[in-house]
C-alpha cells in the first residue's frame, strides 16, 4: 500500500509540473494553478504519510528538483549561430 501511495504522488507531482509549464514559463492561467497547487500539496500529503512528514517533505523536494531538472533538460534548445 505504502509503494502505491508513493507512485501516486510521483504521479501527481509530475502532472503538477506539467500544468504549470507554459513553453518553459510559469503559465499564468489561475485554473491550472490552482489544479496543480492541489496536485502537489496531495504529493506532500501522500509521502508525509508514507515516511513521516519531515522525511517525506525532503523527499518531495528532491523529487521535484529532479522532475525539473529532466524538464529543462528535455526542452533545452541549443542556440543556432549564423556565422
Amino acid at each position: 500500500m505504502e509503494l502505491l501511495l508513493v507512485a501516486l504522488s510521483v504521479v501527481l507531482s509530475l502532472a503538477g509540473c506539467h500544468m504549470l509549464n507554459d513553453n518553459g514559463a510559469l503559465t499564468n492561467n489561475k485554473n491550472k494553478c490552482l489544479i496543480a497547487g492541489a496536485f502537489h500539496i496531495t504529493a506532500i500529503v501522500l509521502l508525509g504519510a508514507s515516511y513521516g512528514w519531515v522525511r517525506g517533505f525532503f523527499i518531495y523536494l528532491g523529487l521535484i528538483s529532479f522532475i525539473g531538472m529532466i524538464y529543462s533538460l528535455v526542452r533545452f534548445q541549443k542556440e543556432t549561430s549564423d556565422t
